[in-house]
């Protein structure tokens, strides 16, 4: 029975975060395969390790209610012989060993009407929902700042498109005019420096662009 307890809550706490309709957003219900990115991954983690708190809580809570607490303790204890298995009895025949059992209910006034424990529990439980909508603001934060970071590049990266462009238009100006003798050779390669340069700062910002979307559940 004592292992039981702790699969139920987990098992409450999965299905809190993957088959509840009504979950806020931010619950981990994403696919757990690895086409996710590591920051997705980790956020889901933290969220379904707040949510088994939260379980974890709200069952101390029920368990220290005023009608658990009104339910009395039972103990049973049994002693068994164990020097003989059978031995003669002297009216005729054999006996077993006495065996004897008890079964002990108690129940302490004092604890029945002691709600301290509940009041903790109570406390425990807030504390916990509490830090899973701290965890949730935290995490819609970071996300929101993924996606600025995101759009500020994709900006970026716009602007360097269209300076590779004009490198490019400008390199095969410079390449027109030496054919034709009307310009230096240091001239065009300057220009061609400055098409390669375009090209890979280009190259490096759609990496960028690439590696931010993929930090964005």
């Amino acid at each position: 029975m004592k292992f039981l307890v702790p699969l139920l809550l987990v098992a409450a706490a999965r299905g809190i975060a993957q088959e509840d309709p009504d979950a806020p957003p931010g619950l981990p219900r994403d696919d757990p395969g690895p086409a996710r990115s590591h920051s997705t991954s980790q956020d889901s983690l933290s969220r379904y390790l707040a949510l088994i708190e939260i379980t974890r809580a709200e069952a101390a809570v029920s368990a220290s209610d005023f009608w658990h607490r009104l339910i009395p303790r039972v103990q049973v204890s049994a002693s068994l012989g164990a020097r003989e298995v059978l031995f003669p009895d002297p009216a005729g025949g054999y006996l077993f060993p006495r065996d004897s059992y008890r079964v002990t209910v108690s129940i302490a006034p004092a604890e029945i009407f002691d709600a301290s424990r509940h009041t903790l529990a109570l406390l425990h439980l807030e504390e916990a929902r509490t830090r899973y909508d701290l965890l949730l603001g935290k995490q819609s934060e970071d996300r929101l700042a993924r996606v600025r970071k995101r759009l500020a590049l994709t900006h970026d990266l716009a602007l360097a498109q269209e300076q590779m462009d004009l490198a490019r238009l400008l390199l095969e100006y410079y390449e027109l005019l030496f054919k034709q003798g009307k310009t230096e050779f240091h001239i065009l390669t300057r220009a061609r420096l400055d098409a390669v340069k375009s090209k890979a700062g280009v190259l490096e910002l759609e990496r960028r662009v690439r590696e931010a979307g993929a930090d964005i559940p």
